[in-house]
């Protein structure tokens, strides 16, 4: 019995469609930190994460254009 053999494209569609929809719902799961009644932050804090995701973003892109560095996020809180 011959094994079925996934090509290059259908392995691409198969990982991509997942991967993509566990990164959506991170985003759904940080959206939850928006909610001041549990959270106390202010906009430098949201700038600082929405900074770092775009930027994420524009380097994933270009790695299907090439090869781009990937650095480590860490927000700096001002102490209050």
């Amino acid at each position: 019995m011959a094994r079925w053999e996934e090509t290059k494209r259908q392995k691409f569609i198969r990982l991509a469609t997942k991967r993509t929809n566990l990164v959506l719902k991170k985003l759904d799961v940080l959206s939850k930190l928006s909610n001041r009644g549990n959270y106390s932050y202010t906009d430098k804090d949201v700038d600082q994460i929405f900074d770092a995701i775009q930027e994420k973003i524009a380097e994933v892109r270009e790695m299907f254009r090439g090869k781009a560095p990937t650095k480590m996020f860490r927000l700096e809180a001002d102490e209050q």
